[in-house]
């Protein structure tokens, strides 16, 4: 199973820390967030295959997120929140969230929806690149996929800023 990297948005230090630790159980890749602004940094800067985000945060809001990502990136956002009045659920569908989960959440029940949309970002990326292989690049230890856009050494991946990535990519192939 390729890694699948997640942006964890949740401004309680514990709540966070308890996501974390059951999405990194399972195999995934975690970056923790502890206000929108925060989030929307990391996002600016790194590649995301999928976003759980709270609505209630300092800085800017988990509604104010989704809609700044929705002008610039797809990746699936799954937002997790006590404001989980029929109003509240309906309007972050409508911004352009994938799921909504409310608090408190089963540790079980987010796994659950986290695996099904990263199986699901895996089938749309193939089917966007047309069905083509996948594209990787080996040096030693390191591979550079250019298809998920990530630098993995020894199949953990290493964060890279996409200028980072596009240097790496030209590195790779004019050794």
């Amino acid at each position: 199973m390729d890694i699948c990297n997640i942006l964890v948005v949740e401004d309680d230090p514990d709540i966070n820390k308890l996501l974390c630790r059951i999405l990194e159980g399972a195999g995934y890749a975690c970056r923790p967030a502890f206000s929108g602004s925060e989030a929307a940094l990391w996002a600016g800067q790194y590649e995301y295959d999928l976003v759980l985000l709270d609505l209630m945060l300092p800085g800017l809001t988990g509604e104010e997120f989704i809609a700044q990502m929705r002008q610039k990136k797809t990746m699936p956002i799954i937002v997790l929140s006590a404001k989980a009045g029929l109003e509240d659920r309906v309007n972050v569908l409508r911004l352009g969230a994938d799921d909504f989960i409310p608090k408190p959440f089963d540790n079980a029940e987010v796994l659950a929806r986290v695996e099904a949309l990263c199986r699901r970002v895996g089938r749309s990326a193939s089917t966007a690149a047309g069905e083509q292989a996948p594209v990787s690049l080996v040096s030693g230890s390191f591979v550079l996929d250019e298809n998920r856009r990530v630098l993995l050494k020894a199949g953990k991946p290493i964060e890279l800023t996409q200028v980072e990535f596009q240097i790496m990519e030209l590195f790779f192939r004019n050794p």
